[in-house]
């Protein structure tokens, strides 16, 4: 068990060794820190490994184990968000640069249509949740209409 403050944090242990939060979100748990809202991994990270001590907001922690539940300190490493992009291509947990001017048409429709949320998009063309909003918001692909 963790603690921060007067909070407890409590999990579960893996087969594979990830100490899974026990709390009902499927994925990436939030939780308010010195006043910030802050990812649980994160958070958990600081404690444990960076000795409290807060670490700059353009630094990520990624997950070694691939689990967003996962927070055990041991699967837990810093890096830039590119590095966390180059991690899920690697593992196949995202596709890059593949996306024909059809996919990114499909991608904008569907959400402004209402007929699928980002997550729903990001997982079916393998993509980050981030990746599908900046294709929405014509952030990438501003050629594409």
């Amino acid at each position: 068990m963790f603690e921060y403050g007067k909070k407890r944090i409590k999990y579960s242990v893996t087969e594979n060794g990830c100490f899974e939060h026990n709390y009902i979100v499927s994925s990436y748990k939030q939780v308010i820190f010195n006043k910030k809202l802050v990812y649980l991994h994160r958070l958990v990270f600081i404690m444990e490994k960076n000795k409290g001590v807060d670490i700059p907001s353009n630094i990520v922690i990624r997950h070694t184990c691939d689990n967003p539940k996962c927070i055990n300190p041991e699967h837990l490493i810093s890096g830039t968000q590119d590095d966390n992009i180059q991690d899920a291509v690697k593992k196949g947990r995202m596709r890059r640069g593949n996306l024909t001017d059809n996919d990114i048409k499909i991608i904008r429709l569907s959400f402004e249509l209402g007929i699928k949320k980002q997550a729903e998009l990001a997982e079916e063309y393998r993509l980050t949740r981030a990746y599908v909003n900046r294709i929405i918001n014509f952030k990438l692909y501003k050629n594409v209409y």
